[in-house]
Formats: C-alpha cells, sequence, structure tokens
C-alpha cells in the first residue's frame, strides 16, 4: 500500500483583490505551480491608447521574449544583444507615455 500517490496534484482556483485569477497546483512533495491571469494593466493613468504607445509596448513584449530565451543560451553576444534592445524598448515606451 503506497500511503503518497505520486499524481496526486491539488488544484486550487482563487480570485485576488486585484481582479487576478490564480490557479495553484500543489503536488506531493509540496511544490506549486501557479498560473496568474492578469486584467488589463494601465501603463500610467491618463495615458491614450495612440498606435505608437501600442507598437512600444509590442517591441517591449518582443524584446522579453526574446530576453527569456536568449538568458538561458550560453552566446554572451546575444545576450548583450537583447538587454541592449530591452533596454532601448524601454527607453521607447517610457518616451511615447
Amino acid at each position: 500500500m503506497r500511503l503518497i500517490d505520486p499524481t496526486k496534484t491539488r488544484i486550487v482556483k482563487q480570485r485576488s483583490h486585484l481582479g487576478e485569477n490564480i490557479t495553484r497546483r500543489e503536488h506531493f512533495n509540496g511544490s506549486v505551480d501557479a498560473n496568474v491571469q492578469l486584467r488589463a494593466v494601465k501603463i500610467t493613468a491618463g495615458a491614450p491608447p495612440t498606435t505608437v504607445l501600442v507598437h512600444a509596448i509590442a517591441e517591449v513584449e518582443a524584446a522579453t521574449r526574446e530576453w527569456r530565451v536568449a538568458k538561458h543560451s550560453d552566446s554572451d553576444e546575444w545576450k548583450q544583444f537583447v538587454k541592449t534592445r530591452l533596454r532601448a524598448a524601454n527607453d521607447r515606451l517610457l518616451e511615447v507615455q
């Protein structure tokens, strides 16, 4: 008889006071996975949704996705390139707000 079922997980869904939906998966060994689904977030109060702002946000998101991949690579040149791209995208976003 096995006391601890290795396939047993407990799923807990909750909603925070900010409106996010949080799904936590608690495993038998104590590890926890969580998925957080955010509502739309205003970057600054009163910022109009202009085309330039939307393009700047898209560039930040693309640079962030590329950084997530590059940081696990062995290429220092790629990491440096992506850091520069991400810094430039963040500066551009602050500029157009």
